[in-house]
């Protein structure tokens, strides 16, 4: 290909071109750092409020949880990742197919977790009374189930894809604090 094409890279400086770049990967570094934050700080909160043994519960069954997320969202991200490119120039069109995405990640996340809720309870029931510890952190991890379903995985992907590194970091701290709060 190099031999048979006429192309050959030059040495070009804009800088209009940097400011752009720089600006777009600063609020990406933002929301990372952002979401690596929100890992692990409602760990350390439920460490400090319930215990180590509940802080490792809930770390172990948040991985799984992220987990299972991440492999639902992955399909759902190849699609809406492709879709909010090419609606960047659209906004109307842009606002309603992500409102639309998040009502139906919002509703998928709520019926899931109202089940789990309501499953969570009889775990000791079934499986033991070692598994007493695990309810509180369970229905915990309920609730982090819907801000993991909606901000965490989905979003943030779908408003680069749309030109929006900007919202993308504000998802991101809403994720942070959902999680947290939850």
């Amino acid at each position: 290909f190099w031999i048979t094409s006429d192309w050959r890279p030059r040495w070009l400086f804009h800088l209009g071109a940097l400011r752009e770049l720089f600006g777009f990967g600063v609020y990406i570094a933002l929301a990372r750092a952002m979401f690596d934050l929100g890992k692990y700080l409602p760990v350390l909160l439920i460490g400090s409020l319930l215990g180590d043994v509940r802080a490792g519960l809930f770390s172990i069954g948040f991985k799984v949880g992220y987990a299972t997320v991440g492999q639902v969202v992955a399909v759902l991200n190849s699609v809406l990742f492709s879709s909010f490119s090419r609606l960047q120039k659209d906004e109307e069109g842009l606002k309603r197919a992500y409102l639309d995405s998040l009502r139906f990640m919002a509703l998928s996340s709520l019926i899931l977790v109202v089940v789990a809720y309501a499953v969570v309870p009889v775990l000791p029931r079934l499986m033991g009374p070692e598994w007493d510890p695990v309810v509180e952190v369970a229905r915990i991890l309920c609730f982090a189930a819907i801000w993991l379903g909606l901000g965490a995985e989905l979003m943030p992907p779908v408003l680069s894809g749309a030109g929006r590194p900007d919202l993308r970091l504000w998802a991101t701290v809403f994720t942070v604090v959902g999680l947290t709060v939850s």
